[in-house]
């Protein structure tokens, strides 16, 4: 889903459920896709937009796969 912020397609911003996805068969030592690639995040810096339970998943992928930070910036409306 796009926010439609500024540089949302630019490299390294990626989409929550294709990194999942693809996380979870390199984990399973499934075959990878085009659309799906692997996203190695040990050692960088990662940030989450969001604060829904998919984007908690991504926050605890990122850790497991030994992201050096990981934040999650969270927007509350009312």
């Amino acid at each position: 889903m796009k926010a439609g912020l500024p540089n949302e397609d630019a490299p390294g911003v990626y989409d929550a459920l294709p990194f999942l996805i693809a996380n979870t068969k390199q984990v399973m030592g499934l075959e990878e896709l085009p659309e799906e690639p692997f996203i190695n995040t040990a050692g960088l810096n990662v940030v989450v937009l969001g604060g829904g339970d998919t984007a908690m998943d991504c926050v605890r992928t990122a850790l497991r796969h030994g992201a050096s930070t990981v934040t999650a910036l969270i927007v509350w409306m009312s």
